[in-house]
Formats: structure tokens, sequence, C-alpha cells
């Protein structure tokens, strides 16, 4: 029998950008909830300038990483990702990845995965992250295909692209995904049921309340 996830785009804020207004960063969809079978391809590009030396970022929780089996655990556009890597990289709090130069705050990651879970992720809940190899050494305006595949028993992750604005053979990685629309991996929900669709799309219109709320 086939596994299905759903696939979720958390909606985009307009009015909270990631980065100063016209600069280059990567751009993920779809951007409503689907459910699909994994593996799962995304479509992604660059807005406002190319960008380059493009790298996967994904965060999971740490149910997820317990429901994964040693080895490969993500595979996207042909590169692996082992549960190895994830473990390495816990974090409760701060920059994630901490090196970048435009990097997400582990606070507002947990916002994102803990969308619709029962217990919200507090401070003292580590997340785990992963970064992948060089995806997509020129991204530009032009739609890319981007496959993402997450073997968990418990699938919760969140996909973001990060990239540099110029062409730097190292990680700058000073510009990404606005941190208020990644791609997001949640645990498999029975196709056909009218109610879990009510319930995915009740739960992105709070999230969206929410937000507006904070502005």
């Amino acid at each position: 029998m086939k596994k299905y996830l759903v696939i979720l785009m958390v909606l985009a804020l307009a009015s909270i950008p990631c980065v100063a207004a016209q600069t280059a960063s990567p751009r993920i969809s779809p951007m409503w909830p689907v459910m699909v079978e994994s593996s799962y391809t995304f479509e992604v590009w660059a807005q406002n300038a190319d960008v380059h030396n493009v790298r996967v970022l994904f965060v999971i929780t740490e149910e997820c990483l317990n429901g994964m089996s040693d080895g490969t655990v993500v595979t996207v556009n042909g590169e692996t990702i082992t549960k190895a890597v994830f473990a390495g990289n816990g974090i409760k709090s701060g920059d994630v990845p901490p090196s970048a130069g435009a990097p997400y705050q582990a606070s507002s990651l947990k916002d994102h995965l803990d969308e619709g879970l029962a217990v919200p992720l507090g401070s003292d809940d580590p997340i785990y992250w992963a970064l992948s190899p060089i995806v997509f050494p020129l991204l530009t305006g032009t739609h890319e295909d981007l496959e993402v595949e997450l073997d968990s028993s418990s699938p919760r992750m969140l996909v973001y692209l990060m990239g540099n604005l110029e062409n730097d053979p190292g990680m700058i990685l000073d510009t990404r995904t606005p941190p208020t629309n990644p791609g997001f991996m949640v645990p498999e929900v029975a196709i056909g049921s009218i109610m879990a669709v009510a319930a995915m799309f009740t739960a992105l219109s709070l999230y969206a309340y929410k937000r507006k709320q904070k502005i």
C-alpha cells in the first residue's frame, strides 16, 4: 500500500519580507495544502534576481527524528541525507544554520513546526536540521523541479531554500526562502476525509490570523 503525506505550504504574508525589498530570494510552491504520495516535486525559482549555489534546509521535530531508520532518510534531487546528520544538529534556540549569513531563528521554526500539534513545542524542545549539498548552482526566474522524499514513521519537516546573492563557492547563505512559506510535510491523513481537509484549512486560517495579529 502506498504511503501518502500531506504537503502544506504555509501562507506567505506579504507584509513580512525575509530580506530587504527587491533582494533576490529563492521561492518554493505550492502555496496551499495538497495530499500527495511521497516523494513530492515542488516548484522552485528565484525572485527579483538570480540566486547562486542553492541548498535545501530541512528542519524536523524530535518525533520525526525518532521515526527515522538508520541510513538515508531524506532524498532531494538525487542527493541524500542520513539520520546521523540530523541527529548531530539538534538545537533548542539560536540561529539555524548557526554560520549562515541570513539564518532562521529556532523559535520561529518551532512556531511553524508545531502548527496543528496538541502540545506546542516549547523552549526546551529540540529541533533538528540538515543542509543539503548544492542542488542548483544557479537558480533563476525559471521554475525548476525540487523532488523531496522523507522516510519517517512520524513525518513533520520544514523545507526551505538557502543560497548566495553572489557567485561565491563558500556557504555564505545570505538569502533564503521567506520564513512564512516553507514546504511542510506532516503525518499521513486518510484520503477522502472531508473532516481532515477542513481541519487543515482551518489551521491555516488560524495561522494567518495569528501572524497578522503579531504585525
